[in-house]
């Protein structure tokens, strides 16, 4: 937040606690410390736009009373492994499935500069989806080149694939390292939030069950819109 916006940052979250939702979550230290000394009895949950990746900058946060840390989208599993070692009370939540930003764990402006509408405070228009016709110049003899892509192949510049760990539950939920998975949903249809969610729990409970099928729950996942998909960095 600026610091012209401190003020109705204080009301917003005290009109939040009202609703009594089971968290708050939270991106900068400050604000961290702006809801544990409003509301100390709400829980904390850190945003994965605090990019953490290592045990020091988790305990950081869990000393200033975060209860869950929602990791970085680049984190790998054993570093997720390394921390839960190391703060075994710390619960932590990762990204498994939806779109990945091409910037560091959301840290994008295109949609500010182009749209005014700012990634970091939930109303993202998603530029990077958008297909890019691209120029080379020379400003030294004023030449303007357009660079010819390949139809549907090389004109979406910025465009990452989706995340798609569904293939990997198993491994995850056997690392003993993860209390939470989260799917983004932004901007996403009731359709595919369904889907998603039905999809990612079936494979909770097969693992669970002992009768855990990849291949089962690609062919659900494969029925919602896609850019492509990615297993991206945790494994």
């Amino acid at each position: 937040p600026f610091n012209s916006q401190l003020d109705l940052l204080k009301k917003h979250i005290l009109k939040m606690a009202e609703l009594k939702p089971d968290a708050f979550i939270v991106a900068t230290p400050g604000v961290l410390k702006l809801c544990h000394d409003l509301v100390p009895d709400m829980p904390l949950h850190l945003s994965t736009q605090a990019n953490v990746m290592n045990v020091l900058d988790a305990q950081v946060y869990h000393d200033m009373g975060a209860t869950r840390i929602i990791t970085a989208r680049e984190i790998s599993l054993k570093d997720l492994v390394a921390i839960k070692e190391e703060l075994p009370n710390l619960e932590l939540e990762v990204f498994v499935h939806g779109s990945m930003c091409f910037a560091y764990s959301g840290r994008c402006l295109i949609s500010s500069i182009q749209m005014g509408r700012v990634p970091n405070r939930g109303s993202c228009a998603n530029d990077c989806r958008f297909d890019y016709t691209l120029y080379a110049a020379n400003e030294e003899h004023g030449t303007l080149l357009r660079l010819e892509e390949q139809e549907g192949v090389g004109t979406y510049i910025f465009n990452a694939k989706d995340m798609n760990l569904a293939s990997h539950i198993d491994e995850i939920l056997a690392s003993g390292a993860v209390d939470s998975i989260k799917i983004e949903g932004r901007t996403k249809s009731p359709y595919y939030a369904a889907i998603t969610a039905y999809t990612y729990k079936m494979a909770i409970d097969d693992f669970y069950g002992n009768k855990f099928d990849a291949d089962k729950y690609q062919r659900e996942l494969n029925t919602t819109k896609n850019r492509g998909f990615t297993d991206a960095y945790l494994i």
